[in-house]
Formats: structure tokens, C-alpha cells, sequence
């Protein structure tokens, strides 16, 4: 799917002078992966974080790094990011009992992903001032992400909840991700949220947003995914809207999308249209078009 306006995708978008490197590391007998994109480099240590990956990690004037375990960190601990000069962005993809106290006061980071496989102990998320951009699972030892108030991008990656998520507190939301949640039924967003992306997948019960004004009137990129429960009628009120991705099963008719003028893009893949008109699509040139199938 495009890589459209949506900061949760521009994670694969490449930069204009691509770094992509394997770098043997002899301290650990490990490889250590260098890759940029669009936020800045990577540093992906193969086996543990060492001081050879401090060094890759100034030469290469990094921001990022990226851990497929916390067992990669030194002593399983998370104090080493702090020391890191310029350490922006952070990635956790596996763990246990994972421990972000260390982080508590960093005034460095700006972007945070915790994949829904980690399981974590209690943060105050809230104690990540900097914090703007962020990917945790929904549960019970990281409701205080509803405390930082700065967060202008949202994913909410699996976890336990069920019925409605309330956003109230997050009145600068400028992106949402909900996915892997088969309870949740409604969001509510804060009143002065005015979204630019929107994506709702693996969500068997979900039916609702609101208010509707938060999520249409700056629209741009929307992308439905097995949410099965929910209408598409809403979306006719976007009338900023460019791209729309709609992997929704059988749907009666895509016609309420016609007087969509800015309309450049509508994936239907795993999409079934029950009256077979597809005539909002004669005029979706940009489909075409592969500058709309990149980063922008």
C-alpha cells in the first residue's frame, strides 16, 4: 500500500542518499545492520550492543536504534540510550519483564516503538517530554500514554482492552494506527483533534469515531482493514481525503465516494463491491501515477 502521509509507514521509506550496510562487529562475532530512512540511521546490533556499535553508531551520525530483544541491551538495561548523543527514536521488538524506568527523563526521545510482543513492567510514559511519536500495546502498565499531551502520532499495536478508547487528553493527534484489538468498539478523540491519517485494522467489533469533525475535515490518507462492523458512508465527508484503502470484505456500494474531489487513490484489494459499479474510479488518474506510491 502507498506509503501515503502516514509516519507509521515513512519508517520504510528510504532517504535520498540511501546507507545500507552489514558491518562485521569481532567483539561478539555479530553483524551490525546500518540503514537509513526518511527519520534518519539505524543501528541494529545482531546479538548484544557493544562498544564497537557505539562507534558505527557516531560515524554513521545515527539517531535510531533498534533492538530485536532487550536481552541485546548491555545488563538487559536500557540505560546505555541515554548516553547515546542525539538518540531520537527507539525500537523494542521482543522481550520480557522490559524495564523503561531508565528512559524515566529523557528528554531525547522523540519517537518510541514497543511491538505488541513485548511484554512490559508499569512506565510513565508521560516522563518522555520529548515524546511525539509512539507504538506501545494497549494494556494496563502503559495507560499513561494518555498523559502526554504532545503526542501527535498514535499506534496502538495489541494488548486487552475492550469497548471505548478515550482520547480526550490527546488534543494534538495528528495520526492514528488502531490494529489487533478484537474488543474495542468506539474511539473518542479530543474535540480540537484534527487527523491527517487514519488506519483501523484487525478490529472485529469496531463500529464508531468520534466526534466525526476530528477525522474528516483534514483528512488525507484512511485505510480500513478488517474492520467489518464499521459503515463507510462517513467517509463521503472527507472531502480533503487523496487515498483510501479499503480491505473491508463485501461492500454494497463504493458510489458515496464519487463527490470526492481529491480523491487520488482507492485500494479495494480484499474488497468485494455487491452492485460491481466502479465508476468513482474513472477519474483516479493518480493511480497512475507512481509519485503517489511513494514517500512524500
Amino acid at each position: 500500500m502507498t506509503l501515503y502521509y502516514s509516519d507509521q509507514n515513512k519508517h520504510n521509506i528510504h532517504a535520498k542518499h540511501i546507507v545500507q550496510k552489514c558491518i562485521k562487529d569481532n567483539q561478539l562475532d555479530q553483524y551490525i545492520d546500518i540503514q537509513n530512512n526518511v527519520f534518519g540511521v539505524t543501528i541494529r546490533p545482531g546479538k548484544k550492543w557493544t562498544s564497537f556499535c557505539e562507534k558505527q553508531y557516531y560515524k554513521h551520525k545515527a539517531n535510531h536504534v533498534l533492538l530485536e530483544d532487550i536481552a541485546f541491551a548491555p545488563d538487559n538495561s536500557l540505560n546505555f540510550v541515554n548516553n547515546l548523543h542525539n538518540c531520537q527514536r527507539l525500537t523494542i521488538q521482543n522481550g520480557c519483564k522490559l524495564d523503561l524506568s531508565p528512559l524515566a527523563g529523557n528528554n531525547q526521545l522523540v519517537d518510541l516503538q514497543i511491538y505488541p510482543f513485548v511484554k512490559t513492567l508499569k512506565f510513565d510514559l508521560a516522563s518522555l517530554p520529548g515524546l511525539r511519536r509512539c507504538m506501545v500495546p494497549l494494556c494496563p502498565q502503559l495507560l499513561s500514554l494518555m498523559e502526554c499531551r504532545n503526542l501527535v502520532c498514535l499506534h496502538l499495536c495489541g494488548g486487552r482492552f475492550e469497548g471505548c478508547i478515550e482520547l480526550d487528553s490527546l488534543p494534538a493527534l495528528q495520526e492514528f494506527w488502531c490494529s489487533q484489538l478484537s474488543k474495542i468498539t468506539q474511539v473518542v478523540f479530543n474535540s480540537e483533534v484534527r487527523l491527517r491519517s487514519l488506519s483501523l485494522m484487525f478490529l472485529k467489533a469496531f463500529k464508531t469515531i468520534e466526534p466525526l469533525r476530528s477525522v474528516v475535515e483534514e483528512l488525507l490518507y484512511v485505510k480500513l482493514d478488517k474492520t467489518p462492523l464499521m459503515p463507510i458512508q462517513w467517509l463521503a465527508q472527507a472531502h480533503k481525503v487523496e487515498c483510501i484503502a479499503l480491505r473491508i470484505g463485501k461492500i454494497p456500494s463504493i458510489n458515496c465516494l464519487k463527490y470526492l474531489k481529491n480523491l487520488q487513490v482507492l485500494d479495494l484489494f480484499g474488497s468485494k463491491i455487491m452492485d460491481q459499479d466502479f465508476s468513482v474510479r474513472d477519474s483516479l488518474k493518480g493511480e497512475l501515477d507512481s509519485r503517489y506510491w511513494g514517500g512524500r
